[in-house]
């Protein structure tokens, strides 16, 4: 298994969760599409898998789609710690890789979710909060190219993190970052395995997949291949002065969505 492959989907099994047809996606992916080109001030009109990602995310609610799409565009001069010089080619973001993991992990759950693992190591002067945020951001913008999911698991594993990580994290950081719905917290690997079917965890986790080093590589292989794409985001602007109506912040917080997430000590 290559790069090519590491978002295993289950689209029917998606769509059937919501009662949806192949038809009723193209369908409402052109509503989307008509849509954005009535907005003056968004840069661009998304790619089909892009509008498609959206619509699922929203349980195919029109209005939370386009609101939704909207924020992915409009975020970007909002936060602009997380998305200003964060193209994966530069020096700095490779050298995040060093010091943090986050990963996908290839295989859903059998509710059709994916689990991520993030992970800090290395010496904590090296790790810039920032940098480990746009490093995810440019994962997940590749996943919205790649698959379809009904939601998100987070496997945070703290077994590395010492005081110097901590002191780097500060409130305004958290506000910045995913909204929590669910916390589990497992301090050994056997009442992990208690919650997940070995088949999606690495071999550190207690699994049958992969070693997490050998996905990390393959991973940074696919942010290469999507250069095109991050050169064309580093470009993308929304022109305020031509926004409709006005942006309000409460969309701003809900725009990342939720995930459950499962610490390891």
């Amino acid at each position: 298994m290559g790069s090519s492959d590491l978002l295993m989907n289950d689209r029917e099994k998606v769509l059937q969760a919501f009662e949806k047809t192949e038809k009723d996606l193209a369908e409402d992916v052109i509503v989307i599409k008509e849509w954005i080109k009535s907005q003056p001030h968004l840069p661009e009109v998304p790619s089909t898998s892009i509008i498609e990602s959206f619509l699922v995310t929203n349980k195919f609610s029109i209005e939370k789609t386009k609101n939704k799409l909207d924020m992915y565009y409009s975020i970007r001069t909002m936060i602009p710690e997380c998305f200003k010089n964060s193209h994966p080619n530069l020096p700095h973001m490779i050298e995040i890789t060093k010091y943090v993991q986050y990963i996908p992990l290839p295989k859903l759950t059998k509710d059709m979710f994916r689990v991520n693992i993030s992970k800090l190591s290395g010496n904590p002067k090296y790790f810039d909060v920032y940098n480990f945020f746009a490093h995810q951001i440019n994962i997940n913008e590749i996943r919205l190219h790649e698959e379809l999911i009904l939601g998100d698991v987070l496997l945070v594993d703290l077994k590395d993190v010492s005081l110097g990580h901590m002191v780097k994290v500060t409130p305004q950081h958290i506000k910045k970052a995913v909204l929590v719905l669910e916390i589990q917290v497992h301090n050994n690997i056997e009442t992990l395995l208690n919650h997940m079917s070995s088949e999606i965890l690495p071999k550190e986790y207690g699994g049958t997949e992969r070693p997490v080093a050998e996905l990390q590589e393959l991973w940074k292989q696919k942010l290469q291949q999507y250069g095109d794409r991050f050169d064309k985001l580093e470009l993308l602007k929304v022109n305020e002065k031509l926004r409709p109506t006005p942006l309000h912040n409460d969309e701003v917080l809900g725009y990342y969505g939720n995930f459950k997430t499962i610490s390891v000590d």
